[in-house]
């Protein structure tokens, strides 16, 4: 409550938005009435506007809040509730508190849903709360009918001054200069600042209805309604000099509430409606005030209060609910009129002919200038020398010299009415009827102007160009242009497609066509149709308006729709362009909508500029040259978050919602009340939008299947002129998470995964070991089948058959050609079967007589190096483990070919090679610090050569990795990687076995066959 106590300025009820177009008179402003049947309260005794453009509304019913299109009751669901209903005063904080003033005493004040109440016991008097008002220093004063209070920390402290007044306050207020007024039931006081003690300013007795009997004028002057009469008070201090001002119409009635609009023009309530007093009369009192009553749309006479709001617009509030006054670019013509016909006249004035009044007349400034008793008129025209023409029936009328000279149509129109007229270049004046189309010229009547081309029936609307031509508009669509004597027609297949022609506007070479079906521009070359980007088409266009600065206004069914040359211009360059339009309906005071018939055009533009439009409820104007726009960016209010049952009020601190939230609607409004169906807005929630979400006229949001986590909600609104405000408001809540929507749940579930999906590769990893086992064992035992099967057949039988033809071969003399030939055959037989056991040793399972690798390697690495300048060493990392026979001799092979490519092509000086026994895996290094290899040779190895190519289907088969890396410079290093569920036995051989094997086997294939038979051989 503290924060009050800074506060260095009051909030001025009247706002400070422009108010142009207050000043029209009172029954023209746009009204609008809400009354119970709207959801108003009834009776609006006290009306105040918070910061954020919210009204605040008390009476006997209780305290109302609305944002222009929704009443809603205080207190909502989950907003604590007022002690009492008959609220009698409400002011609205800089900080967005409200004060509450009861009639039986008592105070309350609301801030984000929480009130915290004043009574007796906290020093607020118990009587009837008359007015709250701060001063220049942030004290907050209140006026109940007992005195004055001010509020001092958590208590009030009551004015021992006005104790004097005994129970007679009946108004109350703080001016600009700090001086404290207070009107009584038999006297007005003042008491400037910094003074103790009031001052008598006029003896007059003031009611207590009137809760605002006292009012500031912008120019300073304090205003006070008594009971019948009106005082205006100058001066401070010590010269208090007070007038009484007569004016006509209040004398005698009881006067209410009072109140000056920023303009200075007086708004006062009697007991017999709403009063205004323009400023210039406030001072002379001569000119009688201007009246609005419940007979031309005041919700009730009784008007009880009065207030400007912030963008101008005034509220009355009455016995039957509350109205709003706005400033507006429509204005209704003064007098009640249906138009039939209309024309503009000299100097601003407007001819009209009106369907309840058997009579033409002439006005200018909403003033009756002259009236004639004339015909029923269904069509007008102002020619290009100002000459006014009018048609009916059976008259073709024009004014002269202020009257009407009348001449009869031609006996084929009949008694029906005149569709349009018109005056040409040539001075024939053409009138369309029902039954025809007609030309006077030179006191002659010619059906069509003597042009057979023209079809029968009469157009719809007719128009001359700049440069002379007739255009005349038909209800099938089609446009006809009449230049001299030569006619020519267009339509759909040229590209004219608006529906029937309803009107056509000629200006500055361009030749403007509004039909049913909207309307098109033909500029010399073509047709060109404007199409809208508003959601309500562009249909029933009677009325085009092109003015000086190349604007259009169109009148159709949609309203008074205004389109920029921009705009205009960029339909022109692109046909698909839509345009952005400003349209006017009855929610800026347009009646009806435009006629479809008659009168033709339904638009005109008078000679000081302002655009009249016909309606069918009426004739409105909107001066295009200083059009009313509102300025001022909507304050943004969010109210409260929706969540179930539970309604939060939004007081600035984050919400937090409960787990399983599923679902949540969001409260906002905008304070445009000028009008307010017209606002719109964007929001935007943090956490789940990426991009502003288009709310329209919404004023909620509703969001579902939102997850647990923190977000914050955006809204922005635009007034009915389009002007946002960007920073709007915002509000964090959270939802939080269930214990399976954690964080802890998650990476626990991530990490079961993460368990499950490993098992699943270390089973997988298992099965394809196993298959990769099972595939070796396989190849081993076929190899070791072939070698057995070599070794006991063929090997052993060609072994005896040597030793069967080396005995024969003994038995024949050395000195014999046969046994020189047998010998040399022997040896032949000797060279096959030693390259027999060569090829089933390569079927055996290792590939060398030694026991390991790293002996093999070794071996081969130093016979190598014996060979080349590079140095060779091997290293072993891990226990030595016994491998599998065939990963032992692929990865020999393997290595092999890697050292034969290290020591024969990279040009090094070191060569390496590290064995390494893993847990995981075998893994077998060779690299050299030579020359390297490019990247592309890397991949496919040498043309023509299948070293690298060999290596990596070895590495394929035995179902391991094989990673080659090399730079230019730096060196090259392969690395094999075999898993140890393919690289080591389950079980370990023995190694005795393993001995006693290999040495059955070297004997097997040891060359000793020669010398058995040589031991055989006889001498």
């Amino acid at each position: 409550m503290k924060h009050f106590f800074l506060v260095l300025i009051v909030w001025i009820q009247f706002g400070s938005a422009c108010a142009q177009g207050l000043d029209a008179p009172l029954p023209l402003l746009n009204h609008r009435a809400y009354t119970p049947l709207d959801g108003s309260p009834s009776t609006v005794s006290a009306i105040a506007q918070a910061p954020d453009g919210t009204l605040w509304i008390g009476g006997v019913g209780g305290l109302s809040r609305f944002d222009g299109l929704r009443f809603v009751s205080y207190p909502s669901a989950s907003e604590d509730p007022l002690p009492s209903n008959e609220v009698s005063s409400v002011a609205a904080m800089p900080d967005g508190g409200i004060w509450v003033g009861f009639v039986r005493g008592g105070a309350s004040y609301i801030r984000n849903g929480r009130v915290t109440y004043y009574g007796d016991r906290h020093g607020f008097p118990l009587a009837t709360v008359v007015k709250f008002a701060l001063d220049s220093n942030g004290v907050l004063w209140a006026a109940s009918t007992t005195g004055l209070a001010r509020l001092k920390g958590e208590r009030w402290e009551a004015d021992v001054d006005t104790v004097r007044f005994d129970n007679s306050v009946r108004g109350f207020l703080i001016d600009r200069e700090g001086v404290q007024w207070v009107a009584t039931s038999e006297a007005l006081f003042a008491r400037p600042q910094g003074e103790p003690h009031f001052r008598e300013v006029l003896r007059a007795p003031f009611f207590l209805s009137a809760a605002n009997a006292l009012a500031e004028a912008p120019n300073g002057e304090v205003w006070a309604a008594a009971q019948s009469q009106l005082f205006s008070v100058r001066g401070a201090r010590d010269n208090f000099a007070h007038r009484e001002v007569s004016l006509r119409g209040f004398k005698g009635r009881l006067l209410r509430p009072i109140a000056f609009d920023r303009h200075g023009n007086l708004w006062a309530a009697t007991e017999g409606g709403l009063r205004r007093v323009p400023a210039r009369a406030l001072e002379s009192g001569k000119v009688e005030e201007e009246t609005f009553l419940a007979s031309e749309g005041l919700s009730h006479n009784e008007v009880v209060s009065i207030l400007q709001d912030r963008e101008g617009n005034v509220w009355i509030g009455t016995y039957n609910g509350l109205d709003r006054l706005s400033p507006s670019n429509v204005v209704r013509y003064a007098q009640n009129c249906s138009p039939t016909a209309f024309a503009a006249g000299d100097a601003g004035a407007l001819w009209i002919t009106c369907r309840s009044v058997g009579e033409t007349s002439e006005s200018r400034d909403g003033k009756i200038l002259s009236r004639h008793d004339t015909p029923m008129f269904s069509a007008a025209h102002r020619a290009t020398d100002g000459t006014l023409w009018f048609g009916a029936g059976k008259v073709l009328a024009h004014v002269e010299n202020g009257r009407f000279v009348m001449q009869p149509l031609p006996a084929q129109t009949g008694d029906l009415p005149v569709q349009a007229l018109i005056r040409d270049a040539k001075g024939g004046v053409w009138i369309s009827a029902f039954r025809g189309l007609f030309r006077l010229q030179d006191g002659v009547w010619s059906r069509n102007g003597s042009l057979d081309e023209l079809p029968e029936r009469g157009p719809l609307a007719m128009e001359v160009g700049i440069d002379g031509d007739l255009w005349l508009g038909y209800r099938n669509g089609r446009l006809a242009r009449v230049r001299g004597q030569a006619v020519q027609m267009f339509d759909a297949r040229d590209g004219l497609d608006v529906g029937g022609i309803m009107t056509i506007h000629s200006r500055d070479g361009e030749v403007w066509i509004g039909g049913e079906r909207g309307f098109a521009l033909y500029h010399g070359v073509r047709f060109t149709t404007i199409q809208g980007m508003s959601a309500v088409p562009l249909r029933g266009i009677s009325g085009i308006v092109r003015t000086r600065n190349g604007d259009l206004w169109l009148n159709g069914v949609a309203g008074i729709s205004h389109i920029t040359r921009e705009n205009i211009e960029a339909a022109i360059l692109d046909p698909l362009h839509r345009a952005t339009l400003d349209t006017f309906t009855y929610l800026d005071g347009v009646p009806g909508t435009a006629p479809q018939l008659r009168p033709t055009p339904s638009a005109i533009e008078a000679t000081d500029g302002r655009i009249w439009f016909a309606t069918t409820a009426g004739l409105v104007s909107i001066d295009a040259r200083r059009p009313v726009r509102n300025t001022m960016p909507p304050p943004v209010k969010i109210w409260a978050l929706t969540s179930g049952d539970n309604r939060h009020v939004h007081t600035g601190e984050a919400i937090q919602l409960p787990v399983h939230t599923n679902r949540l609607q969001i409260e906002y409004s905008a304070g445009s009340l000028t009008v307010p169906e017209r606002v719109r807005f964007r929001h935007k929630l943090e956490g789940l939008d990426r991009d502003w979400q288009d709310g329209e006229g919404r004023r909620e949001a509703v969001y579902a299947n939102l997850g647990p986590g923190e977000y914050r909600f955006r809204v922005i609104a635009a007034n009915n002129d389009g002007v946002w405000n960007e920073t709007g408001a915002s509000m964090a809540f959270s939802i939080a998470p269930a214990f399976y929507q954690t964080r802890w749940f998650s990476a626990l579930c991530a990490f079961g995964v993460l368990l499950l999906l490993f098992g699943l590769y270390k089973f997988r990893l298992r099965q394809v070991s196993a298959q990769i086992r099972s595939r070796l064992e396989a190849r081993l035992a076929e190899r070791e089948r072939i070698a057995r099967e070599l070794h006991d057949t063929l090997l052993q039988g060609m072994q005896g058959l040597i030793l069967r033809f080396q005995a024969a071969t003994d038995r024949i003399p050395p000195d014999e050609p046969a046994r020189v030939l047998m010998e040399k055959s022997l040896d032949r037989a000797d060279s096959l079967l030693a390259e027999s056991r060569d090829k089933v040793k390569d079927l055996r399972p290792s590939a060398s007589d030694v026991r390991t690798l790293e002996e093999a390697l070794a071996i081969e690495g130093t016979h190598l190096a014996e060979l080349h300048p590079a140095t060779f060493r091997l290293s072993v990392q891990g226990a030595v483990r016994p491998l599998h026979p065939i990963v032992q001799e692929e990865g020999l092979l393997l290595a092999r070919e890697a050292l034969g490519n290290a020591f024969q092509h990279a040009h090094a000086l070191h060569i390496e090679i590290e064995v390494t026994y893993g847990d995981e895996s075998l893994q077998l290094r060779v690299r050299d610090d030579g020359q390297g290899i490019g990247s592309d040779m890397l991949a496919a190895g040498r043309p023509g050569h299948f070293g690298m190519i060999g290596m990596r289907e070895r590495a394929h088969k035995l179902g391991a990795q094989l990673q080659l890396w090399s730079k230019p410079g730096v060196g090259t290093e392969a690395e094999l990687r075999v898993p140890a569920s393919v690289a080591y036995p389950r079980v370990e051989q023995n190694p005795t076995g393993l001995k006693r094997w290999a040495v059955a086997l070297r004997a097997i294939f040891r060359p000793q066959q020669r010398g058995i038979k040589q031991a055989g051989t006889p001498p």
